[in-house]
């Protein structure tokens, strides 16, 4: 594997002479071939012919994939954008190599041509994907190679984990990569960069079995503990919250009263906060237990209510 990571390298110079975009296309090869990491090219199958790259990837308003296919050598790497499960439909038609899905965040670098999709957007489109040997990756508004003068939004270190396991689908499909710029181009430090993305999502795809077993260590691992479980929670679910702590082998406290929360979590594992509709006599006890909580660097859980059914208890 490369130093950093990355696993492949498109470049896109939108606005660039043809010579220069070569240019900057044949040093890239250069350097990347050093570390056998294949190049493709955004939209200018030209280019690609003109230096030998690796492949061609082509957007919604780029030229079709079939006459990409009858330019290029039979085994070059295709691969399309899409926004939309109708997209994703005429990619498998059209048998490319991967799918780009996104874009899931927005940017302020580049104006959006189609709709941010968002996370739960994505699982729709990997379920289109069942029987096919396509790949997916998730992208940044932007291509992989983009001149960048400051960091933009996008797939982050520090959104990638949750957009990653937010993307789920009913056929098991999962993203099978990431695409990402100015996290990388912006950093002072990009090997480290993309190392720490490389981590990211290496450990967000843990297999079935291991998924079980950590389950199952887990669970163990309470029940041999015997945490004592602070709960203060609504009356609809206090007594289904107190019954699953028991099941689980854990003992719940369900006090509530203020002047008790710092005696009680130096003693409690955790903390549950369920709100329900917020009651003015709980906030008290509710504040004193998430203070101490904090204070005695204990883990807790905030479960809230946005909306009450009466116009009083909006919270």
């Amino acid at each position: 594997m490369p130093i950093g990571g990355v696993t492949i390298v498109r470049i896109h110079e939108k606005d660039t002479d043809t010579e220069e975009f070569i240019n900057i296309a044949r040093v890239s090869k250069a350097a990347c071939n050093k570390h056998n990491v294949p190049i493709l090219i955004i939209d200018r199958v030209d280019v690609v012919l003109a230096i030998g790259v690796h492949g061609i990837h082509i957007g919604q308003t780029g030229m079709f994939v079939s006459q990409a296919q009858a330019l290029l050598p039979k085994d070059s790497i295709i691969g399309v954008s899409c926004n939309n499960v109708q997209h994703v439909k005429q990619a498998i038609e059209d048998d490319v190599d991967y799918i780009d899905i996104g874009a899931v965040w927005g940017t302020q670098t580049k104006k959006p041509t189609n709709p941010i999709i968002g996370v739960r957007g994505i699982g729709e489109m990997l379920e289109t994907l069942k029987g096919s040997s396509i790949k997916s990756i998730e992208i940044d508004r932007k291509p992989l190679i983009y001149p960048l003068s400051k960091p933009t939004g996008g797939i982050k270190a520090s959104n990638l984990l949750g957009t990653l396991f937010g993307t789920v689908s009913s056929t098991g499909h999962a993203l099978d990569g990431i695409a990402v710029v100015s996290e990388i181009l912006a950093s002072q430090n990009p090997k480290d960069a993309t190392q720490k993305l490389v981590k990211i999502f290496s450990g967000s795809r843990p297999e079935h079995g291991r998924i079980l077993d950590g389950v199952q260590n887990f669970t163990n691992h309470i029940r041999k503990t015997r945490l004592l479980v602070h709960q203060i929670t609504n009356n609809v679910v206090a007594t289904q919250s107190a019954n699953i702590t028991l099941v689980l082998g854990t003992s719940p406290v369900m006090a509530t009263g203020p002047e008790e929360m710092e005696d009680l979590e130096r003693i409690t594992g955790t903390l549950l906060i369920n709100i329900g509709t917020l009651m003015v006599a709980s906030v008290g006890g509710m504040r004193k237990a998430g203070y101490y909580t904090n204070a005695f660097r204990k883990p807790h859980v905030f479960d809230p209510l946005g909306v009450g059914p009466a116009r009083r208890k909006f919270v």
